[in-house]
């Protein structure tokens, strides 16, 4: 955790600057490596609007660690390697026939695809950001741009000239390669998202009612969390052996759920009541709010981080292509319902 916690304070210092992009690839490979290290529970939130991150609040819960991507907001700013200096990979991992499918130009084998960096940091986030702050010191929280791929498409535009395909790819593969979505490797950092909201196909593994702290700060949630440890740890032993069974014996999954996660939401029910009474007298307004939580695995995964594609005037550069090396993840979308390594929490609805 300390090394999750020195890389997120010193990523936080650049938030609000011109050198943030710059920053975050000076610390991309230490970053994903440190991701990858963690033993703790690790989630990734992708929200599309900072209102009342109400996924924060729940993957507080769920996990030690969390990702907070910056994809809320209107004015996203792209970057690419001409933009922010060193750092960027010159390798990355995705079967070259699911880019030309994709409309991405492949010259002689070797596709016109370039690494970006995508988010958005409006001047008003910065109260925001200085709620959050107590989780980024606390070791809780990064608060991250979103890496991506940019594929010059094949076919020019009415202007003579070639647009970008946006490609997600998977923020936390560790190595010198950035991995595409398509490349289906297991994610031990699991996204967080609301229902309706989603880009991804899912098949629930099962629901169990969740309570979370509302009307506190993330700051006091912070205390709260670490004061309260051993009340979540029967909980976070229940998510761990429930995603464990999910990955390797997918058809015990929803009997582990069922069975040993369920029962454990309702201790913490009961346990939050307690919390809640707790730290009254400290926050007067402490409540505890409920929400309808899913697991379930991916059964497709939207590549597209944007609709369209992106205009843009730099000029595309090569990278060298790299397969072999992840040939025991290329697996198709239709095979994943039988290798259900990607999974997802999806919040499904507030309860009353």
């Amino acid at each position: 955790m300390s090394e999750l916690r020195s890389l997120s304070t010193q990523l936080f210092s650049e938030l609000t600057t011109a050198g943030f992009p710059s920053k975050y690839m000076e610390l991309d490979q230490a970053i994903r490596q440190a991701i990858s290290d963690f033993p703790g529970l690790k989630t990734d939130l992708y929200p599309i609007s900072f209102d009342n991150l109400l996924e924060l609040r729940v993957a507080l819960l769920l996990s030690d660690f969390s990702s907070l991507f910056l994809t809320a907001g209107e004015n996203m700013t792209l970057c690419g390697p001409s933009d922010v200096g060193p750092g960027w990979p010159t390798k990355f991992a995705m079967p070259v026939e699911q880019l030309r499918s994709l409309g991405v130009l492949v010259n002689e084998g070797v596709p016109a695809i370039r690494p970006g960096l995508l988010f958005c940091n409006d001047p008003t986030d910065a109260a925001l950001f200085h709620q959050l702050r107590p989780l980024v010191e606390a070791g809780r929280l990064m608060i991250r741009p979103r890496p991506i791929l940019l594929g010059s498409c094949a076919e020019t535009n009415s202007k003579g000239g070639r647009n970008f395909r946006v490609i997600d790819t998977d923020p936390n593969a560790p190595g010198d390669a950035w991995v595409s979505r398509e490349v289906l490797r297991p994610n031990d950092s699991i996204p967080v998202e609301s229902a309706g909201m989603s880009r991804v196909s899912y098949s629930e593994i099962g629901t169990a009612v969740l309570p979370y702290l509302d009307g506190v700060s993330f700051g006091e949630m912070a205390k709260i969390l670490d004061d309260e440890t051993d009340s979540l740890a029967t909980f976070r032993r229940g998510i761990r052996e429930t995603i464990r069974t999910a990955r390797e014996e997918p058809e015990s999954g929803t009997d582990v759920f069922n069975d040993v996660l369920r029962p454990a939401t309702e201790k913490v029910q009961r346990d939050f009541q307690a919390i809640r009474d707790k730290y009254l007298p400290r926050v007067a307004v402490v409540t505890v709010g409920a929400v309808a939580l899913s697991l379930g695995v991916a059964t497709g995964i939207e590549l597209f981080t944007a609709a369209g594609a992106v205009t843009s005037g730099a000029g595309a550069a090569t990278l060298g292509l790299i397969a072999k090396e992840y040939s025991d993840y290329r697996e198709s979308f239709s095979k994943l319902k039988e290798l259900p390594h990607y999974l997802l929490w999806r919040i499904k609805r507030r309860v009353v």
